[in-house]
């Protein structure tokens, strides 16, 4: 094989058992004479930074030793230094606490270590979006909302893996916040809405799951050329969404059955905090961002290559 591979490394995702798998890949690739570089993850954009010092003409795939945090800063890094994203494969592992994008793939019958070019690459829609006069692409979706709440609160839990989402989730269901905000949004038949309301949460995602053990919708493929819009309203009772929770999974998604809740595929949309609380409840890709501002976005004409 000609092109080498990049394996890219956070060595504290999830239950800190990245470098294992590094070196259950490097393994792996040595068996198969497939030549690589390997990157560790020190700090903070440190991935986005280094992403420039690769020659990505001798690059084929690269391998996220991480979560879809992780994943968000290999894209981010590609994006930013202006790497044509259409020449990369980004292969993510299940290393994460989230792994959305992981869990996604592997309900399309995903193989962790099959690596090899006679298997076709999946193709996967981003999602453009706009927000504080800055432009950025999303791959896996934005969360505004209990789920947000329950991600950023219980950071300090990344050790114990995805079951820091059960703890912090108990809490937030028990002391649910809602968030006004106005949601406009475009349908596939380019009819255009806007509800004004106020919300427990709302999904904007293009892939299939929020994270290992939260289906969104089993009917979102990955290059559908849609988003899957989800508005959860203030007036679902406490004993709905507890009973939501307690039985979402990774293969069964109960926001289909409930009447109160929306659920629709749209094109673009945008969502306009109408109070402060607001504020701090916005995620996009496991990431924390600033909602002090319109948030806007599209199925982007962008497309990245997946294993």
């Amino acid at each position: 094989m000609d092109k080498e591979f990049l394996l890219v490394v956070n060595p504290i995702s999830g239950k800190s058992n990245s470098l294992k798998t590094l070196d259950k890949i490097r393994k792996y690739l040595s068996q198969n004479n497939i030549q690589y570089s390997f990157f560790i993850s020190r700090k903070p954009r440190s991935i986005i930074d280094n992403i420039k010092n690769y020659d990505f003409s001798k690059i084929s795939k690269i391998i996220c030793i991480g979560g879809d945090g992780t994943y968000n800063e290999i894209l981010s890094g590609l994006y930013e230094h202006k790497i044509d994203l259409n020449r990369i494969t980004i292969v993510p592992t299940n290393n994460g606490s989230g792994n959305g994008l992981y869990s996604s793939i592997s309900y399309l019958q995903y193989k962790e270590f099959d690596l090899l070019p006679r298997h076709n690459d999946n193709k996967l829609n981003l999602i453009d979006y706009k927000i504080n006069n800055e432009e950025k692409i999303s791959f896996l979706g934005i969360s505004i909302g209990i789920i947000s709440d329950v991600d950023l609160s219980t950071e300090w839990l990344r050790f114990i893996g995805d079951k820091r989402y059960d703890l912090g989730g108990i809490y937030f269901m028990l002391n649910t916040y809602s968030y006004r905000l106005k949601v406009e949004y475009t349908k596939l038949n380019n009819s255009k809405h806007m509800i004004e309301d106020d919300f427990i949460q709302v999904f904007l995602f293009n892939v299939s799951h929020c994270s290992t053990n939260l289906l969104v919708n089993p009917e979102q493929k990955l290059n559908s050329k849609t988003i899957t819009l989800v508005l959860i309203p203030s007036s679902i009772s406490k004993y709905e969404l507890m009973n939501m929770f307690l039985n979402i999974s990774s293969d069964y998604s109960p926001f289909l059955e409930n009447d109160k809740i929306t659920v629709i595929n749209v094109v673009n949309f945008v969502i306009t905090p109408l109070d402060s609380q607001s504020e701090n409840s916005l995620t996009i890709d496991g990431e924390k961002v600033l909602f002090n501002y319109p948030l806007s976005g599209n199925v982007s004409d962008k497309i990245i290559k997946i294993k």
